[in-house]
């Protein structure tokens, strides 16, 4: 699988409404991602953080299914996140991938508590609709670490 490419998958709408209810969670009510705000970038604009707390929906369908093997997938983070372009609200994500490594981890790995599984590390790219506004760079890029266990 390493180095194959998927995606892009569906597109998600960053709305104000969903910009409000991320600051509500996280207490970040900065000015910049407020309805209104006159911005260097031509108006309010997304959390970083939000793009990349999406990325379970941006990723869902991009990659192909575990065959049913997959009893649970952990988040184990990142090894790179950056936040490249930004999100305007009102725009519209989404993500491509393309797998950078698969490794089997066997019984006796760290953290395994003797199940069998791997570890999958994916460079993640989401791309925004109004691109053409940010000289075609990416919202946002990461290489995202998680772990398969079997069932």
């Amino acid at each position: 699988m390493a180095g194959k490419s998927f995606g892009p998958g569906a597109w998600v709408t960053v709305d104000q409404a969903r910009v409000d209810a991320f600051a509500d969670c996280t207490e970040d009510h900065q000015w910049i991602h407020r309805a209104g705000a006159v911005t260097t970038f031509g108006g309010p604009i997304a959390h970083g953080l939000l793009t990349a707390s999406l990325l379970p929906a941006l990723m869902d369908g991009v990659l192909p299914p575990m065959n049913g093997w997959v009893k649970q997938e952990i988040n184990m983070g990142f090894n790179r996140l950056r936040f490249v372009s930004p999100v305007k609200v009102g725009a519209r994500v989404r993500a491509s991938a393309v797998v950078v490594s698969v490794r089997r981890l066997g019984k006796g790995a760290p953290g395994n508590k003797g199940k069998d599984g791997t570890e999958t590390i994916v460079s993640v790219t989401v791309s925004a609709d109004d691109e053409t506004n940010s000289g075609g760079k990416p919202a946002m890029t990461c290489e995202w670490v998680t772990r398969q266990y079997a069932k």
